[in-house]
């Protein structure tokens, strides 16, 4: 129960922090947002499915740690970004 909620708060939280700094079009923000996160839902398990098919395990959770360090260093660039332009996050 406890990773379930956990999975799905994290979205949450994106939007509000979304509605926060972009406070003049919330809807257009949260819908790059949530199109972002869609594309990522559907294409990441078919990637990572054929990468274990063709290559192994290990090259498939290797993947998956590469992506969220790269999600890291994106979500910490557009942190930076929006307060460089007087945003809120």
């Amino acid at each position: 129960m406890f990773a379930l909620g956990v999975g799905w708060a994290w979205s949450g939280l994106i939007v509000h922090t979304v509605v926060r700094a972009y406070r003049d079009s919330p809807g257009a923000a949260t819908g790059m947002t949530s199109g972002g996160l869609n594309v990522g839902g559907v294409v990441g398990p078919f990637a990572f499915g054929l990468l274990v098919d063709r290559v192994s395990y290990t090259a498939g959770f290797l993947m998956i740690a590469a992506c969220a360090l790269l999600a890291a260093l994106a979500a910490d660039a557009g942190r930076r970004r929006l307060i460089r332009m007087g945003a809120n996050p």
